[in-house]
């Protein structure tokens, strides 16, 4: 069985961006979760959208106690740390299975396109 991977999104007011992130990671991906901290546009309704993804809400001010709540959502046994404007290579997908079932590497750093 290959490791479960989980994307984590921390997001407010990203209706522009968010789709086209999901969207590039949503294959190679086993759960979506998304965090939003406040948005006053259609994220949240965009985040819905799409079936693996897990919709959780927060208003902290403190940053890291937004992101701590996002990390007690996740499941995979590993993980990526997304911004709503990152895209990855049209690739992930394919590369994704591999890379996380080598037992030898604990993280990786990736290369992604900004859409800002």
């Amino acid at each position: 069985m290959r490791p479960r991977v989980s994307a984590l999104y921390i997001v407010k007011n990203e209706e522009e961006y968010l789709p086209f992130s999901i969207r590039a990671i949503h294959e190679a991906v086993d759960e979506v979760i998304v965090v939003d901290n406040g948005s006053t546009d259609r994220t949240p309704d965009i985040a819905r959208g799409f079936p693996k993804v897990r919709l959780h809400h927060s208003h902290a001010e403190d940053y890291s106690a937004v992101w701590n709540m996002g990390l007690a959502h996740v499941t995979g046994d590993w993980f990526m740390f997304l911004a709503a404007d990152e895209v990855f290579y049209p690739d992930l997908a394919e590369a994704l299975p591999r890379l996380v079932g080598d037992k030898h590497v604990d993280a990786y750093y990736c290369w992604f396109y900004h859409l800002r």
